[in-house]
């Protein structure tokens, strides 16, 4: 009874005028507060690409008026102005310039962000690699993203950290898959989804190619588990860049994950 008289009093008061003008002053000074913290946020993000990336005013005001309208695109992602800003600047520094960086491509690495989990510095690189093994374009990269998408998940992995592996490759192990994006993408999530990285594969590939190191490998691992071993199979496909044909022949002729993990 108590409560319920309370309630009744304070709703009474409500209704007077100043007791509605105490209750708008106070959502008034609330939404300021909120307003003026966002401000704020927004210097202090700004304020962070003058620190750090030593580009002039008017190709920082260049990036704002850009992440200012994507603003609606990445808050439906759960992202924030700065994180906007950060994306920017991660292109930026991977990319060397912000000569190609465009409202599209900005977006496009928030999605990558949203989508699959990268840091703002992972997508851009992640987006470089994947434009440098295709023809250069932004289109191709995403269909190839999506090529490793679906070939995660039928080797039930992570398809941001496939990505990962991919962009971490050297120049040489990108170079077994030259032309033949779908192979890396399924050689990739093949690796991961065994818990291992792609540059294990290339590395075994290396391996396998140097004839003479091979040689004496392939008789000294036959005299430890004394029998004997045929890595023909697993030479021609590391030549053709089918290091998932040459994995599967690994583990078969190795015992399983454990022994050629050692």
């Amino acid at each position: 009874a108590n409560t319920r008289a309370t309630i009744t009093a304070v709703w009474e008061t409500m209704k007077t005028g100043p007791g509605m003008m105490a209750i708008m002053t106070a959502g008034v000074l609330a939404l300021g507060a909120a307003m003026f913290q966002a401000f704020m946020s927004t210097q202090k993000a700004v304020q962070e690409i003058y620190d750090t990336t030593g580009l002039s005013a008017g190709q920082v005001g260049v990036m704002t008026d850009m992440a200012n309208d994507l603003r609606s695109e990445f808050a439906g992602m759960g992202m924030e102005y700065g994180d906007i800003l950060k994306t920017q600047k991660a292109f930026i520094s991977e990319f060397g310039s912000m000569a190609s960086m465009t409202p599209g491509m900005v977006e496009d690495l928030g999605a990558m962000q949203y989508q699959w989990g990268l840091s703002a510095e992972s997508s851009a690189k992640v987006m470089k690699t994947m434009m440098g093994i295709t023809d250069g374009s932004a289109e191709s990269a995403k269909n190839m993203m999506m090529m490793v998408n679906s070939a995660a998940g039928a080797n039930y992995a992570d398809a941001g950290q496939v990505m990962q592996d991919i962009s971490a490759l050297s120049g040489e192990a990108l170079a077994y898959f030259s032309g033949n994006p779908e192979q890396l993408a399924k050689a990739a999530a093949f690796a991961r989804g065994l818990g291992i990285e792609i540059s294990k594969l290339t590395a075994s590939a290396d391996k396998l190619l140097n004839l003479e190191s091979s040689l004496t490998s392939e008789m000294e691992a036959e005299m430890l588990i004394g029998r004997n071993l045929n890595l023909d199979k697993m030479r021609a496909a590391a030549f053709n860049g089918d290091m998932v044909t040459m994995g599967k022949e690994i583990l078969k002729q190795t015992g399983g994950l454990a022994e050629y993990n050692k």
